[in-house]
Order: C-alpha cells, then structure tokens, then sequence
C-alpha cells in the first residue's frame, strides 16, 4: 500500500506561540480506513484544518498523494477533492443558505483581489450538493425542519 495523506513533523496553532500540534507525523494508507479519536481539545479539529488548508503549519508538510499541500487555500483544496465539515454550525441563522454559501466567497474575492467567479463556485458546489431546492430556506431553519420531519414520521 502507499500513503494517500501523510502530515511530516507538522506543528501548528491558532495565537502566536500557543501550538495546539507538536511535531505531528501521520501516515493514511490508500484504501485504509482511518479514524481520528481523541479527548475534547486534544487537536483532532486542529490537524483536520491543517489538512484542510484552513490552519497553515508553522513546521512540517502536509502530503496529499504525494503532493505537497501544506498551506494551499481550503478552495483550491476542493478542486482535488479535499473537504471540511465541521461539526459546529458555523451559519448565520437570519440569512438565506444561499447568503452563507456566497459570503466567504464575496470575502475571498474582495480581500485576497482574485479573480473569482461566485456564481461559478456555488454552481460548482451545487454538482456536489444539491441543495438548489433550499437556497432561499432561511439558514436557522434547517436543522428545526429537520428534526420536525424526522420526528412526524416516527
């Protein structure tokens, strides 16, 4: 078998000298089935952002068959198939599922000065998820409609 993630002496926080990962080296075998368990604060949350590109290594690399991806942009990341989800919801209830998805999008394209195509991307995203039926749903109602659901058909 040969390593499809592999994270190299990978340090990495969140404030200045504070690092939640020290020297982490792991290696996930293609076609293995790895789980990642720990104790609340123990860093699995930090070593799938480290991963994910949305926590940058102060040392080490990350290596994604055989590439090496240390720091690229969790965007960039997606087009070669490299998701996070969190488990916290990270929505703004009053708006529109649409308004979350276009949010980080619009900031990304205003701030970092790229050449972005929003609508583009949610298209993209929409391939992956089809979620076109509750775009206009207001965010905070989604996991109360949900659970209504669940709980009327039982």
């Amino acid at each position: 078998m040969s390593a499809v993630l592999t994270l190299d002496k990978v340090t990495a926080g969140y404030v200045g000298d504070i690092d939640v990962l020290r020297n982490l080296s792991l290696t996930v075998e293609a076609g293995s089935i790895t789980g990642l368990i720990g104790l609340n604060g123990a860093g699995k949350s930090t070593v799938m952002k480290a991963i994910c590109g949305f926590v940058r290594p102060k040392a080490g690399r990350v290596l994604y068959a055989g590439d090496d991806i240390t720091g690229i942009a969790p965007h960039e990341l997606s087009r070669r198939g490299i998701w996070y989800i969190p488990q916290e919801s990270s929505l703004f209830a009053y708006m529109s599922v649409a308004e979350n998805l276009r949010l980080p999008l619009d900031h990304l394209r205003r701030t970092a000065g790229q050449d972005l195509d929003v609508n583009a991307r949610i298209e993209e995203m929409l391939e992956h998820f089809p979620l076109e039926a509750r775009l206009r749903a207001q965010a905070g109602s989604r996991s109360r409609q949900h659970s209504a659901r669940r709980h009327s058909a039982g």
